[in-house]
């Protein structure tokens, strides 16, 4: 006589009491994987602002520490967007690429794209261009909405223009007004907690700018995450970081700053001709930017 055999198995509770743990653990965990991919990310823009930072210095050391000349970032023509419009690569990002050697850097990846309100041809959002001189570009040139700051100007991250080698009319830049009230782009004595807004004594930053003429390189910011919070351009929303923005300083070193510290509170100064809050001067001879 053949003996009846029982199987086992999971009865229907016990599979609904398995899933339901496996749902659990997963709305616990893939958060974390999120922001442990992000911080790869906010890291990975770390090392390239810091990859710019010795580039600056290897280039000022090879040009008897002279600065490269300053750009206007919507004055730069990124790869793709000089293959779309047949202009010719231009920016910042060329004159360090020597010295970084790989152009992939320059991009951040959590570059999500520019997002413009200025309105283009047949009322599409855009980005635009601007001639060398500073003045629109009237060619009828732009990227639609969405394109990367990578690929429409070569770099996901701003160079502030105060602390390079400032032209004024070239290169993107507004041209000097030193004459006019106030008097733009031009330099005065800094008188603390006042702002400079007299034409009495104005006079352009030196040209070339020079390591020399940072008084506090520590604690001037010379590099940061394109799109940092608190500090947008009236032209692009949004923020690379959900959490913050990198900084990078005159002196090679790089920190990441928490959002909730951007406020202008994590840096002295905002180039060496120009101070944050008018709190005096930031270079060896006592001026400021207005």
């Amino acid at each position: 006589m053949s003996k009846n055999t029982i199987k086992n198995g999971f009865t229907l509770i016990e599979l609904l009491v398995v899933i339901a743990i496996i749902a659990i653990l997963a709305a616990i965990l893939f958060p974390v994987f999120a922001q442990v991919r992000e911080k790869a990310r906010q890291i990975t823009c770390t090392s390239n602002c810091k990859q710019f930072e010795l580039a600056i210095l290897e280039y000022a050391d090879d040009n008897d520490e002279g600065m490269p000349f300053a750009w206007n970032i919507q004055a730069q023509v990124g790869l793709k967007a000089a293959k779309d419009s047949g202009k010719a690569p231009a920016g910042m990002y060329l004159t360090i690429m020597p010295y970084v050697k790989s152009y992939e850097v320059f991009g951040c990846p959590d570059d999500k794209g520019l997002q413009v309100t200025v309105s283009g041809p047949a009322g599409a959002n855009y980005v635009p261009i601007l001639n060398l001189n500073g003045s629109k570009n009237t060619s009828g040139f732009s990227e639609k909405n969405g394109i990367s700051a990578y690929d429409m100007f070569g770099m996901a991250y701003k160079f502030t223009k105060e602390n390079f080698s400032f032209v004024g009319g070239q290169y993107g830049q507004k041209a000097f007004a030193c004459t006019s009230s106030p008097a733009t782009n031009c330099l005065v004595p800094a008188t603390p907690g006042v702002p400079s807004v007299f034409v009495s004594g104005a006079t352009p930053p030196p040209v070339p700018m020079t390591l020399s003429y940072f008084a506090q390189p520590s604690g001037t910011r010379m590099i940061r995450d394109f799109n940092a919070p608190a500090d947008l351009e009236s032209w692009a929303k949004g923020a690379w970081h959900p959490a913050g923005y990198n900084i990078g300083f005159a002196d090679g070193h790089v920190k990441f700053v928490n959002k909730a510290a951007v406020q202008g509170k994590d840096f002295t100064c905002d180039g060496p001709t120009k101070s944050q809050n008018f709190d005096g001067s930031c270079n060896s001879a006592g001026l400021e930017r207005i």
